[in-house]
């Protein structure tokens, strides 16, 4: 098949740019100008918010994107006491491409000249992660020590990992809104879970030491049908393939490849430089320097780390490999285990990746607004937060999952393996649920702007519905008629 770009596959998908920009692209307008204009209109609209002026004094700029079109703006305000954040009270303010506010969405905190909040914190923040760990029945948390000392108004700082956590552990100072009774100071700590089933954001009182809340960056999505992708068990050998700086190839990729659902849906075919024209992946998917020529031959590039990790330790695994002319086609037998056929799973996983990136970067999730790139080539955002999409996850069973910490750090995709038939299945062929994935990851990094990934957390929030229009629009084919 021959490559697509923006033109010849935006049939029947007028609506994803509104999607994207209701929940997000890159600043342009002068960013005092757009606090200032945005406070003015909170504070004429403030009876329909339900706040005072006193309310909006303390709201700062968290980020300013951009329509895929440049036709509209998204101002991200975030709500503040004493400098420091009050967890989730955001608006968004929504501009037009003349700079006239449309909207707004969000929720602030209220009557805060009522209220006397706490200013310094009467516990420890090594105190307070012991509180967090028996929270969330971590156990013991080891030998743990402040590496980074608080700073600020908000004291942010970093705390080792101890035995609960993959990475250490980011703490500062927040203020939860707890309606009636008021702000409460609190810790907030970002624990991700040793196992990868949880990436959590909890807050503990800072006076008392008591537990206030928590939020999971990891989206969870049960199914309750069986896929009809294949997903397998093997032990692959890591596979630390150096930079190679191969020419610009004719990539090729034997895959179940878009608009195909699942396996189910049509056969494999190769593809062959599958990326959007533009500016998506302007050096390919398999560079990360941002100069002509792959650096790596594996399922890694700027976007995705496709590997296997099976041993669910969140370390790269097996990735297959192209060889030099970047020619990733392997085998598939669906009598077999899927373990036999890992690198066919693994390089589909690794296809559908990048063309969701490359897709909704055309539509404006792009660098500045908080997309997954390892290399933001000079166009905004915080780099260096490629999706480490696991195949072969063996940390679970029947589902998969997206964890997204705020920009400028790795998501992770775990893809699993599904037991209702025998042989096994894996969810890296089944194209609608790595698309789902990925939305969770987009939702939440625009839904509160891409340094606010909280605010999608109940069970049926709008990511769900989200993530399943996605799904549904990538795998669309000319001639479906609409219901």
């Amino acid at each position: 098949m021959t490559s697509f770009n923006k033109t010849t596959f935006r049939f029947g998908f007028p609506i994803v740019g509104l999607i994207i920009g209701l929940m997000m692209g890159s600043v342009s307008m002068n960013a005092q100008r757009q606090l200032q204009g945005s406070i003015d209109y909170l504070k004429e609209n403030k009876s329909s918010l339900q706040v005072n002026e006193k309310d909006l004094e303390g709201m700062r700029l968290s980020h300013v994107t951009q329509g895929g079109n440049r036709d509209f703006e998204v101002a991200y305000l975030q709500q503040t006491v004493n400098g420091i954040d009050i967890h989730n009270r955001i608006v968004n303010v929504i501009y037009d491409g003349s700079g006239k506010v449309v909207g707004h969405a969000g929720t602030l905190a209220n009557n805060l000249d009522r209220t006397t909040v706490a200013t310094a914190p009467g516990v420890s923040p090594v105190d307070g992660l012991k509180s967090a760990a028996m929270a969330l029945k971590l156990g013991n948390v080891g030998d743990i020590q402040i590496l980074e000392p608080g700073i600020g108004a908000e004291k942010k700082g970093l705390i080792s990992k101890g035995s609960i956590a993959q990475e250490d552990i980011l703490f500062r100072l927040v203020y939860v809104d707890q309606g009636k009774e008021g702000l409460k100071l609190a810790w907030e700590y970002v624990i991700y879970e040793t196992g990868s089933e949880h990436w959590w954001q909890i807050r503990i009182d800072a006076i008392t030491g008591q537990y206030l809340e928590k939020n999971d960056w990891v989206s969870n999505c049960k199914v309750d049908h069986s896929l009809t992708g294949d997903r397998g068990h093997i032990h692959g050998v890591a596979c630390e393939e150096g930079p190679a700086y191969l020419p610009f190839l004719a990539n090729s990729y034997n895959v179940f490849a878009i608009p195909l659902e699942s396996p189910s849906h049509g056969p494999r075919t190769n593809e062959t430089t599958p990326w959007t024209a533009g500016v998506a992946s302007p050096f390919g998917w398999h560079d990360t320097n941002g100069a002509a020529g792959a650096e790596y031959t594996i399922t890694r590039g700027n976007n995705v780390y496709a590997s296997e990790d099976q041993d669910a330790n969140n370390v790269p695994g097996f990735s297959p490999d192209g060889g030099a002319t970047l020619d990733f086609d392997f085998p598939i037998n669906f009598a077999n285990a899927p373990s036999t056929y890992q690198s066919a799973a693994i390089t589909n996983l690794f296809y559908w990746n990048n063309i969701v990136h490359d897709v909704l970067y055309n539509y404006g999730f792009d660098e500045a607004s908080g997309n997954f790139q390892e290399n933001n080539y000079g166009n905004g955002g915080a780099g260096n937060d490629y999706v480490n999409a696991d195949a072969l996850d063996g940390s679970g069973t029947n589902n998969a999952n997206f964890g997204t910490p705020p920009d400028g750090s790795n998501p992770r995709m775990q893809m699993y393996v599904w037991t209702q038939t025998s042989p096994s299945r894996t969810s890296d062929l089944d194209n609608g649920v790595i698309i789902h994935e990925y939305g969770h990851g987009v939702s939440n990094r625009l839904t509160g702007g891409p340094n606010t990934t909280s605010c999608l957390g109940n069970q049926e929030q709008m990511g769900e519905g989200w993530s399943d229009y996605l799904a549904l629009m990538l795998t669309m084919e000319p001639g479906d008629a609409g219901t």
